[in-house]
């Protein structure tokens, strides 16, 4: 390693951004898929990061984290169950989630599957009906547009607000009710607690109740065989895609990409995809050890390697030392699974 210096890493990032990477997709998604046989539901969704760099053509716009700088976004399709990850799309800053969609939907349907979980932002009741006509069974979450919000006009809170339509979640309660939408049922969500802190924050700068008074509710469309509280929690708790993208801006370090050119910015992105595939692979072999990837990462971050040489035989070995019993379990397990 010490003799790798920048210039190296630069032109890594070009050598693997000059490769067929969709091939290497493929193989990766062929392992996964026979990992996972039973294909059920994928799960998309979009994040987006800053870079550095004049290459790409996108102006600078308000992230996720809130700060108005030039950004790529990452689509990531990943299983339900396992989070490994199917194949990933870089897009511009300035592209809107629905065309993201758009994009994307053909290829899990092209992959076997036919069950999808989307964040909102990324479809409409018009982008439904086209799903619909592929055959798709979906949980996706809508944005409170005009005409939707005439149906949240249509329920009563004191008739949601009650113990009979009370879902509990990992870290918080909801009240849900539904009614028929397209060829489905829409799932209008109830968060209390939500509508008091958005509430709150909203009445120190503005008073405007025809905007406040939708704080706290949210929109789900689904056309499963699923109960209301099923479905509800299937899109709250669908961590296997924020996990992913948790660790690959985490773990794996995406943001900010400091490069300056195209190509970098690029290679930056599928290097750390396919080290999130390494990730989410060492999570499966580990699962029933109940250690997360990132987990076995940082547990054997104090581990080493011991070289050894004979200089009179010319003998040379290594050997993995690991300092504690769980660091040797993980190396167990990783050797004889890999």
């Amino acid at each position: 390693m010490e003799s790798i210096g920048t210039v190296d890493l630069y032109e890594s990032l070009q050598e693997i951004n000059n490769m067929d990477f969709s091939a290497v997709e493929e193989k990766l998604a062929s392992l996964f898929l026979g990992i996972e046989k039973d294909r059920k539901s994928v799960i998309i969704d979009v994040t987006d990061t800053y870079f550095t760099g004049d290459s790409l053509d996108t102006k600078p716009r308000k992230g996720k984290e809130g700060r108005v700088k030039k950004l790529v976004q990452i689509a990531l399709v990943v299983t339900e169950r396992m989070g490994f990850p199917l194949f990933h799309r870089l897009y511009p800053g300035n592209v809107s989630n629905r065309s993201i969609m758009d994009d994307l939907v053909k290829d899990p349907w092209m992959k076997g599957y036919t069950v999808i979980i989307v964040d909102r932002g990324m479809s409409d009741p018009g982008r439904i009906k086209s799903m619909l006509e592929l055959k798709f069974t979906m949980i996706c979450g809508l944005k409170k547009t005009q005409d939707l919000k005439k149906i949240i006009d249509g329920t009563d809170r004191n008739d949601i607000y009650t113990k009979k339509h009370l879902v509990s979640l990992k870290n918080t309660k909801v009240y849900c009710t539904d009614v028929a939408f397209l060829s489905g049922r829409l799932i209008v969500v109830y968060n209390p607690a939500m509508e008091s802190l958005r509430k709150d924050h909203y009445y120190e700068h503005s008073s405007d109740e025809s905007i406040a008074r939708y704080f706290g509710y949210s929109l789900i469309f689904h056309n499963t065989d699923l109960s209301t509280a099923e479905v509800v929690r299937k899109y709250y708790e669908k961590d296997s895609v924020g996990r992913a993208f948790k660790q690959i801006k985490g773990v794996l370090d995406l943001r900010p990409v400091r490069v300056w050119l195209k190509s970098h910015i690029e290679g930056h992105v599928k290097i750390c995809y396919l080290a999130y595939a390494i990730l989410s692979y060492l999570s499966y072999i580990l699962e029933k050890k109940e250690i997360s990837g990132s987990e076995a990462l940082d547990t054997l971050r104090t581990g080493y390697r011991v070289y050894l040489e004979d200089q009179k035989n010319k003998f040379k070995w290594d050997s993995i030392v690991a300092l504690s019993a769980v660091q040797k379990e993980i190396m167990d397990v990783v050797i004889k699974k890999t």
